[in-house]
């Protein structure tokens, strides 16, 4: 017989301050969202098309993609870092 014991799993979280590095690869760069991408972020959210994907509701203004980058930031500095996650579209 195995005398196999298995440890509980931990996760551990990375110190990574308060924001993501800048990742540059040549032809792509990832950086850490700032307030003039607030506009971009209302582009996105903002439009039904894009949501109807997303599985959330549709950003009514500025403020409120205002709002979701507040959102973004605190979540990420309580250690939550979230993907995004493309769903069936709403009114399928």
């Amino acid at each position: 017989m195995n005398n196999l014991k298995l440890e509980p799993m931990t996760t551990v979280a990375p110190e990574v301050g308060d924001c993501l590095p800048t990742l540059d690869a040549g032809r792509v760069r990832l950086r850490w969202l700032t307030e003039t991408d607030v506009p971009a972020l209302f582009a996105i959210f903002g439009d039904p098309e894009v949501i109807r994907y997303w599985g959330q509701a549709v950003l009514p203004d500025m403020a409120a993609a205002g709002l979701l980058l507040e959102v973004i930031r605190r979540e990420f500095r309580a250690g939550h870092l979230s993907s995004g996650e493309c769903r069936q579209p709403m009114d399928a």
